[in-house]
């Protein structure tokens, strides 16, 4: 029973979330071959999990070549009609038993390949081939890439007027895709105010649900049900529209690298309101706590986050929201709570390794050509070594029980302090910036290096102008400098690289490099991460000019 309970549940959800697939993937090429690499469309089709010794292996499936081959005919040859939808499900294949689902591939699928042989067309293979179909592993590597839908897609969507509302309390289009599900009555519904990701709900796999029909459909089901169909309706309602532009309904289309690059990006977004604040006061004193002592002190200074601000330098609101639109004390309060996987909000906060979190995220924007040529020189510093004040800006005096049990003056008193930071990188001033550093290191072989100190310092501020993270971290003059100037004050003047690093003969530095080898490193390593192809590190004399003596001698 158990066994049987396994294969209708894969014929209700992984076969639907393998050929439900099946029009979310078409043509990569017709100069493509079945058993050509790269391709997006490979589908694993299987009614079984746990093969036995007299069960052939899964069959491995080129959904677009399929697709490809049945011109002028419409994805219902192979998947089912719900009213005016495509629903991809194969076929009557309902579960029922393991000899019945596999009667109803069989019949079709080789049926189908018989019918196309007859009409002299190239086809499949037929009864006594299996291995042609069933074998022990995929043909080749499959090329599928998850596609992102981030502010870009989703606006395009959004202000797209053929995609119609489908509620009266929806003034613009979102209940299209939007929904709530009625657990009494079996439907769904749109609740204003409430539109969230897809993935909150639908998650990789489908998820039994005695209250949802019997599951909540996969994450890819759920999207090939909703959006592929979307886009063939679409195309049929308005194929007679001249130099409209549809929805992919390819495997390729979606799912292929190279086209993914082509999708038009909009960049200049209006910003989707939810409900949320410009700023908010992120502080770890709550009203349990007041409530328990009123005259309880604020366990640390609170942050001002410019939550609009970073809503322009993400994806969507995923990259912070991983798991719902609720707040993220609601979820991971500061002892700890279940809904929060008891992950307290002071480690949400400040998780170096991942992605959700303030420390994570700010450390991966590190990585960008505009700092990555600092930042990959410098150390990671201890916890104990950072300036907590950048974020933590809120003194604990301002922190009263008034303020924190109202939200509008939460709220304001976040606003007030994003407006009085910084509008830019902080810079020294001009006089304390040498316009020339003449580097004589190697004087006896090369004309001395004459670096245009000042000129780089103030192409490396132009670089992180307009990042905000940058003009947050950035605040103190000597900052930007301490890029190559590191472990030594910075001003008003730095000490030479000579006085830690000296020449290159056997010392007892241990990895602390050579002078040759620090100027190298530094200069050629920030040149490649920051994408400055000129001087090539190769390029000996575009920094060292030969001496007229050694000129002469060759």
């Amino acid at each position: 029973m158990r066994r049987r309970a396994v294969r209708r549940s894969w014929i209700f959800g992984g076969l639907g979330a393998c050929l439900v697939l099946l029009v979310f993937c078409l043509a990569l090429g017709g100069d493509r071959k079945p058993g050509d690499a790269g391709r997006p469309d490979w589908l694993t089709l299987s009614i079984s999990t746990e093969l036995t010794a007299d069960e052939m292996p899964a069959v491995a499936f080129a959904h677009d070549l399929h697709t490809e081959a049945l011109t002028g005919q419409d994805c219902t040859v192979c998947h089912l009609k719900d009213g005016e939808r495509i629903r991809f499900t194969f076929k009557q294949a309902a579960g029922k038993d393991y000899a019945a689902d596999m009667t109803v591939f069989h019949d079709n699928c080789i049926g189908c390949h018989v019918e196309t042989a007859q009409k002299g067309a190239p086809a499949g293979p037929t009864t006594g081939e299996c291995r042609l179909c069933h074998r022990s592993t995929a043909p080749d590597d499959s090329a599928w890439t998850a596609i992102k839908f981030d502010r870009s897609l989703h606006y395009r969507h959004q202000s797209n007027g053929r995609i119609l509302a489908t509620s009266a309390k929806d003034e613009a289009n979102c209940s299209a895709c939007h929904h709530e599900y009625n657990a009494d009555t079996k439907t769904l519904f749109y609740q204003k105010g409430a539109e969230g990701s897809c993935r909150y709900c639908h998650a990789a796999d489908d998820v039994p649900n005695e209250n949802a029909n019997g599951e909540t459909r996969s994450m890819r089901r759920a999207s090939h049900d909703g959006c592929v169909a979307c886009h063939l309706a679409d195309r049929a309602q308005h194929k007679d529209m001249e130099n409209a532009k549809f929805g992919p309904i390819t495997c390729a289309g979606c799912h292929e690298k190279e086209l993914q690059a082509q999708v038009a990006r909009v960049e200049a977004i209006p910003r989707l309101k939810r409900n949320q604040p410009d700023a908010v006061l992120l502080a770890t004193r709550f009203t349990k706590q007041l409530a328990a002592s009123p005259d309880a002190k604020p366990a640390v200074a609170a942050v001002a986050f410019d939550h609009k601000g970073h809503e322009d330098t993400v994806e969507s609101c995923r990259t912070c929201h991983h798991a719902s639109l609720q707040k993220c004390g609601d979820c991971h309060t500061p002892d700890g709570a279940k809904e929060g996987d008891f992950i307290r909000l002071e480690q949400a906060m400040h998780a170096v390794a991942a992605d959700q979190s303030c420390i994570g995220c700010h450390r991966s924007a590190k990585t960008a050509a505009s700092c990555a040529g600092c930042h990959a020189m410098l150390p990671p510093q201890d916890f104990a070594a950072r300036d907590c004040k950048t974020c933590h800006g809120i003194s604990e005096a301002d922190q009263t029980p008034h303020v924190i049990k109202d939200p509008d003056a939460r709220s304001a008193m976040a606003s007030a302090a994003v407006s009085r930071r910084a509008p830019g990188v902080a810079m020294p001033p001009d006089v304390d910036i040498p316009e020339i550093v003449t580097i004589a290191a190697i004087s006896d072989k090369y004309e001395p290096v004459r670096m245009p100190h000042r000129k780089i310092v103030k192409a490396l501020a132009e670089r992180v102008g307009d990042n905000t993270l940058a003009k947050a971290f950035h605040n103190e003059p000597e900052t930007l400098c301490r890029g190559c100037h590191h472990n030594a004050a910075v001003l008003p003047k730095p000490p030479a690289c000579a006085s830690c690093h000296g020449p290159m003969t056997p010392t007892s530095m241990g990895a602390r490099p050579s002078l040759m080898g620090a100027y190298h490193v530094q200069c050629i390593s920030c040149h490649e991460r920051m994408g400055i192809e000129k001087p090539a590190a190769t390029a000996c004399i575009a920094c060292h000019p030969l001496r007229e003596s050694k000129q002469n001698v060759n």
